[in-house]
């Protein structure tokens, strides 16, 4: 009878040692200049504006596993009405059109920031083929 081995690789664990390393791989604004603008967040869905309130109108009595709420949360949208719907849809409509206006400062910021910092501009892939 053969035997059968199996190796388990356990994920390393974060001490003082590796602790800045495994911060700085879950960052996304890593290695950037620190006068670099950041962009905008993009607006909350109608759903997510609708989720934000009802976790704060219910305070603790939402239940505890995020996926347990987000599950309560999801059936009761879905069981709204057009009209009912209808502020959550004018709150992410308002904040979209906000969300436009500082995208476009943010290009701009972007653009002068790299007119600035003509060394810190990404090179495309397309420019270095030769």
């Amino acid at each position: 009878v053969g035997t059968i081995s199996a190796t388990v690789t356990k994920s390393p664990k974060i001490n003082s040692e590796n602790l800045e390393e495994a911060s700085t791989k879950s960052k996304k604004r890593k290695n950037l200049h620190p006068e670099q603008p950041h962009p905008p967040k993009k607006p909350l869905t109608p759903f997510l504006v609708f989720a934000r309130e009802e976790r704060k109108r219910l305070g603790d009595s939402v239940p505890k596993p995020i996926t347990e709420a987000t599950k309560l949360f999801s059936s009761i949208w879905r069981g709204m009405s057009v009209k009912d719907k209808q502020p959550y849809e004018a709150a992410y409509a308002k904040s979209k059109l906000v969300h436009i206006k500082e995208q476009a400062a943010y290009e701009v910021a972007l653009k002068e920031f790299y007119e600035k910092h003509p060394l810190l501009r990404p090179v495309s892939p397309d420019s270095q083929k030769l």
